[in-house]
Order: C-alpha cells, then structure tokens, then sequence
C-alpha cells in the first residue's frame, strides 16, 4: 500500500493481519498487529502524511473504532481459541494417560489370573517376562535369578530375544556391572550407552 491509498484498503490489509497474527501467535500478537496497522493508517493514510495526529474528519474517526472493534473482537476469538486448544491438548494427554494405565492394570490382572491358574513356576516365569515386554512396550526382557554364590546371576525365563536366552546364560553381578549395579542400587536403573556410563567403565 502507498501512502494516500484509500482508508478502507489499509482496514482491510489491516483486519487479515490481525486475524493471522491471532490464528498464529495469539490474542497479544493481534492487538501489537491492529495497533502497528492503525499508527500506519493515521501516519501514511491520512493527509497530512508523514505524521503522527488525530483522525478530525468523522469518517475517518468512525473507521478506526470500527477497526479498534473489529481488532478486539479478533483478539478475543485468538484468546479462545488458544485456550480451548489448550484443554484440547491437556484432555487428549490425561485421556492417553489413562488408556495407558488402563492396559497396565489389564496386564497385572491378566498375569494375577495365569498365576492362580496354576501350573509350573517356569511357564509363570515366561508369560512375566512377555507381559513386561508388552506393558513396558519394550522388544525384550529377561528374568534373572541369584546362584547359589549370590555373585552371579542366571537366566530364569526371557520373552523377545532373538536367539532364546535360556539358562546357560550368567551374568556377573559385581556392583560395576549395569545388573549388578541395578541390584545393588534397588532401584530401575536406565542406561543408554553402556560404554559411556561412568559406574561402568
């Protein structure tokens, strides 16, 4: 637009940057957008140009509350739209939430029925470790049991591993080892590059 264009085009360039700003930045960013375009309408649209000064002719008084109006409503509809995008999001996180303990428990109930069911100490052992595998949403677990040295650990039952680990595997359970390290701690122990990990190197 050029200085001495007709009011109403700068109104119009005017009211779709508000509207943008508030769709993309929120209710602030459209009021800082309609205040940016009024100053810019009263220094380059109003004769005399080139300056800062009231608007005197009624129309062109009329034309910016109707614009100061027209921007509050925008900034209005920006604030509701932001906040229901808000409750929208933090709905669909407690929803997933939700939906995630709900299959947590289904698993836990699920296990607590193959174990009242009966059957062998092993076959609990292995349908553990696939619950974990599928609860945990992990691609493998391993159920691990002290030897009778109480320093080294063995394979009870596994579910994900490809070959099968079984019982011929042992692990050493020295507090410098990431088990061992887990089982001194007695806490879950997350270790992303095992060769990076200062208590393992």
């Amino acid at each position: 637009l050029q200085p001495g264009a007709p009011i109403h085009f700068w109104f119009l360039f005017g009211t779709i940057a508000a509207a943008a700003s508030g769709v993309v930045a929120g209710p602030y960013a459209s009021l800082v957008s309609a205040a940016t375009t009024m100053l810019a309408i009263d220094y380059l649209a109003i004769a005399p140009y080139g300056q800062l000064k009231l608007p005197l002719v009624p129309e062109d008084f009329v034309a910016f509350v109707a614009f100061g109006a027209a921007a509050a409503l925008i900034a209005q509809a920006a604030r509701v739209k932001r906040s229901a995008d808000h409750e929208r999001r933090t709905f669909d996180v407690a929803t997933r939430r939700l939906q995630e303990e709900v299959r947590r428990r289904q698993l836990l109930v699920r296990l607590g029925e193959r174990a009242l069911a009966g059957g062998s100490v092993d076959v609990l052992c292995r349908h553990a470790t696939e619950i974990v595998v599928d609860g945990l949403r992990i691609r493998s677990s391993a159920l691990l049991e002290f030897l009778q040295d109480d320093k080294t650990l063995t394979v009870t039952a596994s579910a994900g591993w490809d070959p099968v680990v079984g019982a011929d595997v042992t692990l050493d359970a020295n507090v410098d080892s990431q088990v061992g390290y887990a089982v001194f701690s007695r806490e879950p122990v997350i270790v992303t590059d095992v060769d990076r990990a200062p208590q393992f190197g």
